[in-house]
């Protein structure tokens, strides 16, 4: 059986900040590590989960609120008391949860499509972050199939979206020469992460992935690549011999779809 978890704040939204989310999505990702669902609205959330450890996912979803509470100064007594879970007993049902907790940003008219919020597993389930939290195992063991494209059309087939549904875009083609600019290959790396910007700057995932994307894009040169991360042409060329290219479709799906693409300046990322 499933489970669905909801947090509110009376009077704040707190998760119009984004470095506030960035740390909200690790801390819900080791309070709940086999969500299958999770959204974070200005204020407040939605997690859908295995029903396990009920009380202690209770307690520790408190103990984060607080957190948040504490790093913007807004007094705990801002959220509301975190209510006992939804049971989701049935498939039906589950899945029924799971496309409302990723049409809310669309339902609430905040965006024109699912794709277009950055704090819903429904990018997870479509196959744009690196690391997802809700992975094709996950997703198996409730879909008994993974078809990314059924999924995104069953979400947005709604009236907040589309009546019949919204399309996937296709991924950009590796190139030979550079054909995208270093921001937005930057900006994918940041949202296939979902990474603080000044991760770009230090050793990090988001740093080494931005690197090896920009270089699957045609940018081989490597003082170029170095200034735009401001890091030493040294340094770009014993990351490209020490890791391992990976798997960057991620970045080349983002960089293909302007829905998600434009979160990041919307949400003014460059000035955080």
């Amino acid at each position: 059986m499933y489970l669905h978890w909801v947090a509110r704040n009376r009077w704040y939204e707190p998760f119009k900040h984004r470095p506030v989310c960035v740390e909200t999505w690790k801390a819900l990702r080791e309070i709940f590590p086999d969500a299958i669902a999770c959204v974070l609205m200005p204020n407040h959330l939605h997690v859908v989960c295995p029903a396990l450890g009920q009380e202690a996912q209770k307690q520790n979803l408190s103990y984060l609120l607080g957190s948040v509470s504490k790093s913007l100064k807004l007094g705990r007594s801002s959220w509301e008391s975190v209510p006992d879970p939804e049971d989701l007993p049935s498939q039906e049902k589950l899945l029924r949860q799971i496309r409302y907790v990723h049409l809310n940003p669309c339902r609430k008219k905040l965006c024109a499509d699912p794709l277009a919020w950055e704090w819903s597993t429904h990018l997870d389930w479509l196959g744009y972050i690196l690391n997802p939290w809700v992975n094709e195992k996950s997703i198996m063991k409730v879909m008994r199939r993974y078809d990314p494209h059924w999924f995104h059309r069953y979400v947005s087939s709604d009236p907040s979206v589309q009546v019949q549904g919204t399309k996937l875009r296709s991924p950009i083609p590796i190139m030979e020469y550079p054909s995208e600019n270093l921001e937005n290959i930057k900006s994918a790396a940041l949202l296939s992460t979902r990474s603080q910007m000044e991760s770009l700057y230090v050793s990090s995932e988001a740093r080494d992935f931005s690197l090896l994307l920009a270089r699957k894009l045609g940018w081989k040169n490597c003082t170029q690549l170095g200034l735009a991360h401001q890091i030493s042409p040294r340094t770009v060329r014993n990351i490209f011999q020490n890791k391992k290219e990976g798997e960057v479709q991620t970045g080349l799906k983002i960089l293909g779809d302007e829905r998600i693409l434009g979160l990041l300046p919307k949400n003014g990322i460059r000035s955080v």
